[in-house]
């Protein structure tokens, strides 16, 4: 008897479609986790200057005003500007220019959970003003005990490094919305509810003033920074 061909059908092909496409994602996936656990684990020979120098001409900033009676004085949307000033310049230098992301794709995560980390003694901070009555419990309740306790995951992650991909999309996506809540409840308190509860002459003295206009900068840009690695990576393991 002769062998009698058989042509696939479209329901074999689309199977096959199928399969290889669930493969090819299973394969990116593992990519995308090996290189994350190559950031975290990988020593770098990234310069922290740019960072550093940064970080020390917003507190000189922070200070000026401040001390001053500057930032107290000015109008109450003051505050939330210089907040989302340096977050927005950050975000356009990086996709405007290809040398400042080419650097800040190749900082460290350690150096990100470092940022993360120091959310926690914040977090206790606020906590302890609340108890003397100073800050509103309602400001508390985010910044005092979500900053503790994202800050206690994130030096817990510095201390033992996940190259988990999904690990680092909740992780980072939790502490964004967590930062995000803060900044809404002190705004609200400040600009909206017309500072009744004087949060306004806490936060705007100094050094206190450091954690608005240099803290919350950094732990904005920095989460930001890892969903823009993860879209990097993901991108650079694609054919």
């Amino acid at each position: 008897m002769e062998a009698v061909a058989q042509t696939p059908t479209i329901v074999q092909v689309s199977a096959v479609v199928y399969c290889n496409s669930d493969l090819f994602a299973l394969d990116a996936s593992a990519g995308i986790d090996h290189e994350l656990g190559q950031a975290m684990s990988t020593q770098t020979s990234v310069a922290p200057g740019p960072i550093l120098s940064t970080a020390l001409a917003l507190s000189v900033f922070a200070a000026i005003v401040s001390l001053s009676g500057t930032l107290l004085k000015a109008p109450a949307a003051m505050t939330p500007f210089l907040i989302w000033t340096p977050i927005l310049l950050s975000v356009a230098a990086y996709l405007r220019s290809g040398r400042v992301r080419s650097y800040l794709l190749s900082v460290p995560m350690s150096w990100i959970f470092i940022v993360q980390a120091i959310r926690a003694p914040v977090g206790i901070f606020f906590l302890i003003q609340e108890s003397r009555g100073t800050l509103p419990a309602s400001l508390a309740a985010t910044a005092g005990w979500g900053d503790l306790l994202f800050g206690g995951v994130s030096a817990l992650l510095l201390w033992k490094p996940s190259g988990s991909r999904t690990v680092l999309i909740l992780w980072n996506t939790i502490g964004l919305l967590e930062i995000l809540a803060v900044i809404a409840s002190a705004m609200r308190l400040i600009v909206f509810a017309n500072d009744d509860q004087g949060v306004r002459s806490v936060m705007t003295a100094f050094p206190t003033a450091l954690i608005p206009l240099v803290l919350v900068p950094f732990v904005v840009a920095a989460h930001f920074l890892v969903f823009a690695r993860l879209n990097h990576m993901t991108s650079s393991i694609k054919p």
